[in-house]
């Protein structure tokens, strides 16, 4: 079943579809921006509930269609759970999520600014 997840998540986000999430190679990795928009989290937000991972946000502020403020909490289906709340967003600001198929190790389920998951 996971392979048929995985393989109908390669071609959504190869269709352009999920502009801030992608799947390959084992893992799924999204993008949060302040040009993100309302439809995009809501996108991801049922994209990851396909590979049962609970993508919630929470503290969502706006100023000019451009996110300045959000709390995120990912629960993978495994019951670990990553949260991460970024009070001040501006145009250098990513949050991004990482987390790799088939492995329990924490380093590989990471949510945080670009390059703390890396």
């Amino acid at each position: 079943m996971k392979t048929i997840l995985l393989t109908f998540g390669l071609l959504l986000a190869s269709s352009g579809l999920f502009a801030q999430m992608s799947v390959n190679d084992g893992e799924i990795r999204v993008e949060v921006s302040e040009n993100s928009t309302r439809n995009e989290l809501l996108e991801i937000r049922q994209a990851l509930a396909e590979y049962n991972i609970d993508f919630r946000y929470n503290g969502v502020k706006w100023t000019n269609e451009l996110l300045k403020s959000i709390g995120l909490q990912v629960i993978a289906e495994d019951g670990r759970t990553r949260e991460f709340v970024l009070p001040q967003m501006n145009a250098n600001s990513k949050i991004v999520l990482i987390y790799r198929f088939e492995s329990l190790d924490e380093a590989d389920f990471c949510l945080g600014l670009e390059g703390a998951c890396e």
